[in-house]
């Protein structure tokens, strides 16, 4: 028989997360140690948990109280924010389906935001699915996901720069037309990154602009925008203003790619919209 899987285990759309535990006196006493560290720690929950079946042992499946101490056991965590949140398809082909995310919805589970996520609806929705590419929980608009056989091939297409991005953004009004070429990323992980942003209308002093990213790093548009003197409404990270943790006025608007693999060409189009301030 094949190795376990935490996907063997899933539940409510989500599979169990793997936690080395630390040397204890018992089961229960390294898993509270061990989720200690990681600020997330009560007795009585860990005791629960177990009586349950939540913790299982990958080589022999659910642990019970009073069972002895492993170095590892893969754990279901809590969902504190149950919810359902509908997602619109926009489309679907051969192993990959394509959603319109609205803004306040996470990709993958982060923090207190669990079931308030793509991956745990998706897969409580639609099917056995994953994103291939990330959106920032603020930002709405097309995120393509995949099933388990195609999600690397998808994703080495955004590895390698060969899916083309197009985004809107509201901003304070600046030029018309104008190209930022800066590192953009994480902080101390920053590469080399391009972004067009052209002015789409204008109104009462904000600018509604489409933005074409080369590089795909990690805030690179938020980070460009600001550079380029037109900070993202609602971005109170690298722009000005009050920050909106649900939403900014970003869209992913288009995205289009041809898969190496069979040469399907996909083209994704949002239905949302981007309205200037009245």
């Amino acid at each position: 028989m094949p190795p376990a899987s935490p996907s063997d285990y899933r539940r409510a759309g989500l599979d169990p997360v793997r936690l080395d535990l630390v040397p204890a006196d018992s089961l229960a006493q390294g898993i509270t140690l061990a989720l200690a560290a990681k600020g997330a720690a009560d007795a009585g929950l860990v005791d629960e948990a177990l009586a349950r079946g939540d913790v299982i042992n990958p080589d022999t499946g659910p642990l019970q109280p009073g069972d002895p101490w492993v170095a590892r056991v893969w754990i279901h965590r809590p969902i504190p924010d149950e919810c359902h949140w509908p997602l619109t398809v926009l489309d679907r082909g051969p192993g990959w389906v394509a959603i319109d995310k609205p803004a306040g919805l996470a990709c993958t589970p982060q923090g207190s935001f669990v079931a308030r996520s793509v991956l745990v609806q998706a897969r409580r929705q639609i099917g056995d699915l994953s994103p291939v590419h990330r959106l920032d929980r603020a930002t709405s608009g097309v995120l393509l996901l995949a099933e388990p056989m195609a999600r690397a091939e998808l994703g080495r297409c955004f590895a390698r720069g060969q899916v083309e991005k197009i985004y809107e953004l509201i901003a304070p009004l600046g030029e018309e037309k104008m190209e930022v070429s800066a590192p953009a990323g994480e902080p101390g992980r920053e590469r080399p990154a391009r972004t067009r942003f052209s002015l789409l209308d204008a109104r009462g002093g904000y600018g509604r602009y489409e933005a074409r990213p080369e590089g795909g790093r990690f805030h690179q548009i938020r980070q460009h925008a600001a550079k380029a003197g037109i900070p993202i409404v609602g971005d109170g990270r690298y722009g000005r203003g009050p920050a909106a943790p649900d939403r900014i006025e970003l869209l992913a608007r288009e995205l289009r790619l041809i898969r190496a693999k069979c040469g399907e060409e996909i083209r994704l189009t949002s239905q949302q919209r981007l309205s200037l301030p009245l």
